[in-house]
């Protein structure tokens, strides 16, 4: 039993990685078969076709990702612009650990619209959820004049659209920007910027921090 999980999870991870390399058409999975150490017959006892690996792949990179967002943002006990910036936090970590994943989303919302349908109501339900856990205090904080008032969802969509541009960006700036840096120091570095952008937002008045790449910006060479 045990090794049949592990062959469905070498299938799945070779999936990921060619679908997200690929796209949906792009993709084989004769070539996900080898890269998972399977034969080809094997990896279609597991998962039948293609459009139903794909699917598999799909759900659960969604599923990481709103089990994560959702449990930042509907911490309890913690006030709104600390709960924003955790699940935005854990937003940029899974590109971070899921690099093409903006670019394929794109692309496959562009060439296939029927088959991400799904996605998108996958999407809605999350957004959601989110605006549902963080409405009632973004409001309360505002109320005390703690923070700007502003549209919850005009803020989601800033600071995801942040998030979301690094990456999309990274292959054609990365070289000129951050030739001889660590890679992963750069990213964090954009991060802190992301966040110190959203944080401005948030309080206006709010000093530039020391910490902040934009003030300080130590990553570079």
């Amino acid at each position: 039993m045990k090794e049949t999980g592990n062959r469905e999870q070498a299938i799945l991870r070779a999936a990921e990685r060619e679908f997200l390399a690929r796209g949906y058409d792009g993709a084989k999975t004769t070539a996900i078969a080898e890269a998972a150490g399977v034969t080809h017959a094997l990896l279609h006892y597991y998962f039948r076709t293609k459009e139903k690996l794909y699917e598999r792949v799909v759900e659960n990179a969604i599923s990481q990702l709103e089990n994560s967002l959702v449990e930042s943002f509907s911490a309890s006990g913690q006030a709104f612009t600390t709960r924003l910036e955790e699940g935005l936090r854990r937003h940029f970590l899974y590109l971070l650990d899921h690099p093409d994943m903006p670019r394929f989303l794109i692309n496959e919302f562009a060439a296939h619209p029927g088959r991400t349908d799904a996605l998108r109501m996958r999407f809605g339900v999350l957004l959601g959820r989110v605006l549902a856990s963080l409405q009632t205090d973004m409001e309360a904080q505002a109320a005390q004049g703690a923070i700007a008032r502003m549209k919850l969802t005009d803020l989601l969509l800033d600071a995801v659209s942040l998030n979301v541009f690094v990456f999309l960006a990274y292959p054609i700036v990365g070289s000129l920007f951050a030739s001889g840096v660590d890679t992963r120091a750069f990213f964090m570095a954009r991060l802190e910027e992301n966040l110190t952008v959203i944080r401005k937002r948030l309080q206006p008045d709010l000093p530039c921090e020391s910490t902040s790449p934009s003030c300080s910006p130590d990553w570079l060479p």
